[in-house]
């Protein structure tokens, strides 16, 4: 009588054993299952390096957008710029950017590093603003009154996430010179100091 081979048969060969078949196929199948999830976990990450490199790099075109002259695009730009500061803290990494423009020669630019500045203070973890607050706080003395009005109405978003800054930004808001100033603009910038020290008495 001859002997049956109990080797299992490849499928690779002729087989009529069902469950030799089935657990080849099922084998087979879970080994291509684990090669296209590596294959995409791959393409994933490296999806995920590219994507991280290229928002990077736009925010950092953004970021030398504040540098040109006032217009729709750009003002469009740093409202975009300060909600997405608002969201999360993408743009906190820019601070020493911002706190940059503070002592720039243009007005304009100056204004721009100072509200993008004031919208990075609640994810303000290495107290940038504490080390930048004199040079902050100078905004008020600027011989423009937009820019002052600006200034107070951007240092709301300070004062509820830098509690220790407010003496100091109340001291500075109360001795703004509105002499300076034409009459039409000293009513409003008074309106804004107001504002400003009672959000700071909340706190």
């Amino acid at each position: 009588m001859m002997q049956t081979d109990k080797m299992t048969p490849s499928r690779g060969f002729h087989s009529d054993n069902f469950w030799v078949n089935k657990h080849y196929d099922e084998k087979m199948e879970a080994r291509r299952t684990e090669t296209s999830k590596a294959s995409k976990d791959k393409k994933h990450k490296g999806a995920e390096l590219e994507s991280g490199t290229a928002e990077t790099t736009e925010l950092s075109d953004r970021i030398k957008l504040l540098y040109g002259k006032s217009t729709k695009e750009g003002y469009v730009n740093l409202q975009e710029l300060e909600v997405l500061s608002e969201k999360g803290d993408t743009l906190y990494p820019y601070s020493d950017d911002f706190i940059a423009m503070l002592n720039d020669e243009h007005n304009g630019i100056r204004i721009k590093g100072f509200r993008l500045l004031c919208k990075q203070a609640k994810w303000d973890s290495d107290n940038k603003i504490n080390e930048a607050i004199d040079d902050m706080l100078a905004a008020l003395r600027d011989e423009k009154p937009t820019a002052v009005r600006q200034a107070l109405q951007y240092l709301k978003y300070v004062v509820p996430y830098k509690k220790e800054l407010n003496e100091r930004i109340k001291k500075a808001a109360l001795s703004i010179d509105y002499l300076q100033f034409k009459d039409t603009m000293r009513p409003l910038i008074v309106k804004d100091v107001q504002c400003l020290l009672q959000l700071i008495e909340k706190q």
